[in-house]
Formats: C-alpha cells, sequence, structure tokens
C-alpha cells in the first residue's frame, strides 16, 4: 500500500514537473517568434510605426493648418517629414488609402509612415500614410505606456498565469502579465467587451496604462495586471 502511495506521489510530481517545463518552454520560445515582430503587435507583414494623432485647431490658411499633429508613441522625439526631430510633427493630411484604414470615424492612432508631399504653392508638406488606424474608446487622455497585447495562449493550473504579452509599442520590449484591467476607462459597455475579446485575437489590442502588481492574486501567488487608461479599436471599412 506504501509502496503504491509512494508511486502516486512521484507520478504527481513528475506531471507537474512537465507542466512546468512547458510553462517556461512556452516562454522562452516567445522571443524567436517575436523577432520578425518587433514593434509590438502581431503583424509582421505591415510597414510602419505607431503614431498618436490629435486634430491642429489653429485658424490660419489650409493646408499649412487645420492638419494634424502627429508623434511616435512610447518616444521623446519623432523624426518629420523635413528631416528635423521634434516632439510633434505637424502632418498636412492622412492619407488613409489602405483598406484596413478606410473607416469612418475620429483618428486616434495609426500604424503607418511619414512621408513628404509637394502642395502646389505652398511647398513640402508632411502626410502621414495609414496602414492601419483606430478609435479612442473613451473620452480619457491616454497617460502611461502604450501597449500591444494580446493572449499567447499559456494555461496553468493555478492562478495567476502569466499569459498575457503585453509588448511596449515601437521598442522591441516586452513582458508576460497576468491580467489586463480595462474596467477603470470610461468606455461604453459594447466597446469594452470589444477591447476584452480582442485580446484573444490575432491583432491583439492596443492600450496605454501601467503595469501594477497584484498581491496574492492566486494559490501561484502575486500577478501583475496591466491597468489600462485608454484602449483603442481598429477603424474598419
Amino acid at each position: 500500500m506504501r509502496h503504491a502511495m509512494a508511486r502516486h506521489r512521484r507520478l504527481g510530481l513528475l506531471c507537474v514537473a512537465i507542466a512546468a517545463c512547458g510553462l517556461i518552454q512556452a516562454v522562452r520560445a516567445a522571443p524567436e517568434a517575436r523577432a520578425g515582430n518587433p514593434d509590438g503587435i502581431a503583424q509582421p507583414a505591415l510597414p510602419g510605426k505607431f503614431y498618436r494623432v490629435r486634430p491642429d485647431l489653429r485658424r490660419c490658411v489650409s493646408p499649412l493648418c487645420g492638419g494634424y499633429w502627429v508623434a511616435l508613441v512610447n518616444r521623446a522625439a519623432t523624426a518629420c517629414a523635413d528631416g528635423t526631430s521634434r516632439p510633434e510633427c505637424y502632418v498636412a493630411r492622412i492619407d488613409r488609402g489602405s483598406a484596413s484604414a478606410a473607416g469612418a470615424g475620429p483618428i486616434a492612432l495609426v500604424r503607418g509612415e511619414l512621408r513628404s508631399e509637394r502642395f502646389p504653392g505652398f511647398g513640402q508638406l508632411g502626410v502621414l500614410v495609414a496602414r492601419q488606424a483606430w478609435r479612442a474608446a473613451g473620452r480619457a487622455p491616454a497617460t502611461g505606456t502604450w501597449f500591444g497585447l494580446r493572449d499567447v495562449g499559456i494555461r496553468c493550473i493555478a492562478a495567476p498565469c502569466f499569459s498575457i504579452e503585453a509588448r511596449v509599442l515601437n521598442t522591441p520590449d516586452t513582458r508576460l502579465v497576468s491580467g489586463v484591467d480595462l474596467d477603470g476607462v470610461a468606455a461604453g459597455r459594447t466597446d469594452r467587451e470589444a477591447g476584452y475579446a480582442a485580446l484573444s485575437r490575432k491583432d491583439g489590442l492596443i492600450a496605454t496604462g501601467r503595469n501594477v502588481p497584484v498581491a496574492h492574486a492566486g494559490p501561484a501567488g502575486n500577478g501583475v495586471a496591466m491597468v489600462a487608461s485608454q484602449f483603442f479599436l481598429p477603424l474598419t471599412p
């Protein structure tokens, strides 16, 4: 009887060890999978960087005014179309010719490229060519770090489970977190549900906020949650 109990105990420990090794291998495999996608969202085939966008409300002759101010997220400076480096760059327009950026609605975030274009009578001005575009889900300002968030499919035998990849946009930096909290964003119920659902999709979810330690998050110990100040939903045709 004691031999049988000992055998079952050894078998249980072996299963736990195998499960733990599987989780470790999944985490260690992530950098290789991310090698072709350094800018923080699961679409390596699309070129461009992530730019936050705000309307230019100055009153002067268009196209010198009335366009947009754009800036690389998570960066202190942006290389403008005229070759200068500034906190923000003025663009006379946003080219939304790409099908995935052609949806109607106010733009808050763009994945694309800055280019210079000649405007007759005004010379060369900046244009942001959009490959993808997103709108803000709520009206609150986007504070904190800009993250690309995605469930990478790791499943654990006890909570908390570090199964969400939190990637810092426009950088190669990434880490795993155990949860995402969108409840503090003043967004509608439909948008919030869409935000949580996006975590399980290939494209993931873009959100701003900060990683917050969560003490005693479950039987496995402490967790880390990405607490959002704002999140963004794609503008679709």
